[in-house]
């Protein structure tokens, strides 16, 4: 049986960067104590009929391209149908800017931060992936973490040249495997350093209290940290992975050079994000930042005809 490619365990690693090569995904988040909030959401992306007819050339001629404003429509009605945990929607618009990129604008209003999730999680427009917790530690502060180290695969390895489903390769093998993937990353860097240039993702946490705690945040304010990554930090994460001689022989040890889509180990994250885990951060428990059940009624009254239709199309 042919060995697997450790080249795409690394893409599934980075799946959600990879199809985000070209996005800018902004959050902001507002968060009261009992984890309702609001969420501010900014996405731009590229006119992609623009990008398959460049890609295409010669062989694209006659061929009809979609229309840029109709794209953008679409991308904020995939955003807005495919959110979770959203309790009332204020704002969503979607234009074609000047730059030539489709530009997203969304405001929401949730009731439990744990069960957020803007756009489809699945696509570019997800943004952050990850579990989220909320909650209280024993000195009443209040904790907010996205646990992204969990779930590894069981040791066991994977099969290979000689030898079977489950089994780990034997020494010979494994440096063979690891050699012949670290060739084809070679091969594969530049294209994939080129795709993810423009690639970034953030979130910015506004807290009800001062921050005391931050664990691959960044204070940007006494209430307030953010946590992101862009592409070029992605692809030196992925190098570092496969030229790392222990991270290399753990993945094939763990059955991660298999078909699979395991969850980012401890150490891989520690690699992209400076600390090994997942991101949290910890602040004290003030007052709500808003009231929000008055909130939510005005956005409920302000939503505009544009948005109640779309609102419908999801519902039908």
């Amino acid at each position: 049986m042919n060995a697997k490619n450790l080249i795409s365990t690394l893409a599934l690693a980075g799946m959600a960067a990879t199809l985000t090569s070209c996005f800018q995904v902004t959050q902001n988040l507002a968060l009261n104590p009992d984890g309702s909030g609001k969420v501010v959401y900014n996405m731009s992306m590229p006119d992609m009929g623009a990008m398959l007819g460049g890609a295409l050339g010669g062989a694209g001629a006659g061929a009809e391209l979609p229309d840029p404003e109709k794209m953008a429509q679409d991308t904020l009605r995939g955003i807005v149908n495919g959110s979770q945990g959203v309790d009332v929607w204020e704002k969503a618009s979607a234009k074609m800017g000047e730059d030539g990129k489709v530009h997203v604008e969304a405001s929401a209003y949730f009731k439990d931060i744990t069960k957020l999730k803007m756009g489809n999680s699945d696509g570019p427009a997800g943004g952050m992936s990850g579990e989220m917790a909320f909650s209280k530690d024993a000195e009443g502060n209040l904790v907010l973490e996205m646990k992204m180290g969990e779930g590894e695969a069981e040791a066991g390895g994977v099969s290979g040249e000689g030898g079977k489903e489950g089994e780990p390769l034997d020494p010979e093998a494994l440096k063979a495997e690891i050699a012949q993937q670290r060739q084809q990353w070679q091969q594969a860097k530049p294209m994939m350093a080129g795709m993810m240039a423009d690639m970034k993702m953030e979130v910015n946490v506004k807290m009800p209290g001062d921050i005391i705690e931050v664990k691959n945040f960044k204070k940007s304010a006494a209430d307030t940290a953010s946590f992101g990554f862009d592409g070029g930090k992605m692809v030196e994460t992925m190098d570092k992975m496969i030229m790392d001689d222990k991270m290399a022989e753990k993945m094939a040890g763990m059955g991660m050079l298999g078909g699979g889509a395991p969850k980012m180990s401890e150490e891989m994250t520690g690699m992209l994000f400076g600390e090994p885990g997942g991101v949290k951060v910890v602040s004290k428990s003030g007052k709500p930042i808003f009231d929000y059940a008055a909130h939510v009624a005005k956005a409920k009254a302000g939503q505009s005809a544009d948005l109640k239709a779309l609102l419908g199309e999801g519902a039908e």
